[in-house]
C-alpha cells in the first residue's frame, strides 16, 4: 500500500518526506499529518500502525492549505478505534461486475479499513473544511490484523 514511515506521537507532519507521484510529475512531499492508528480487534489484539497523508496537488489553493494546516494541528486520540469500528460496521464486499482476485475475509477487511480512513479523518476537521480537499494521497503501515 505504500512506503512505511516512522510512527509519530502527534498529528504533526514528520521531518521525513514520503514519495508520491502527483500527476505526470514525480514529487516528494512532506506529509501534512502522520496519524498514529491504535485499535483493539474483535479478538482483543492491540494493533498499532501509522497513516501519513498529504492533501491536494503540489500547487494547493488557499482552502486546501487550510485543510493541511488543520490536519497538522489535529489531536488524533482514539481515531484508530473509530476507523476500525467503522470498517467492521461497514464491510466492503464485492459488487456486481467486480472481479476480485482475492475474496478472502482478510482482503475484505483490509479494503474496509482503507475505505474507512478518509471519512473518519475528515470528520475531525472543522465543518467548513470537510469536503474541501478532493485529493488525499497517503501511505500507511496498517496491515491488520482485523479480526
Amino acid at each position: 500500500m505504500g512506503i512505511a514511515v516512522a510512527i509519530a506521537t502527534t498529528g504533526a507532519a514528520a521531518a521525513t518526506p514520503f514519495f508520491l507521484g502527483l500527476g505526470e510529475e514525480r514529487t516528494s512531499v512532506q506529509p501534512d499529518a502522520q496519524i498514529p492508528i491504535v485499535y483493539e480487534t474483535l479478538s482483543g489484539e492491540l494493533v498499532e500502525c501509522t497513516y501519513s497523508l498529504y492533501v491536494g496537488p503540489a500547487e494547493r489553493s488557499g482552502s486546501v492549505v487550510r485543510v493541511a494546516d488543520a490536519l497538522a494541528s489535529t489531536i488524533w486520540d482514539g481515531i484508530g478505534q473509530e476507523i476500525y469500528d467503522y470498517a467492521m460496521a461497514n464491510p466492503r464486499e464485492p459488487r456486481a461486475g467486480e472481479t476480485w482476485e482475492d475474496r478472502s475475509q482478510r482482503a475484505r477487511d483490509i479494503m474496509s479499513f482503507q475505505l474507512a480512513i478518509v471519512p473518519i479523518v475528515e470528520r475531525r476537521l472543522p465543518a467548513d473544511l470537510q469536503g474541501v480537499a478532493e485529493q488525499w494521497r497517503s501511505t500507511d503501515t496498517c496491515s491488520g490484523p482485523f479480526r
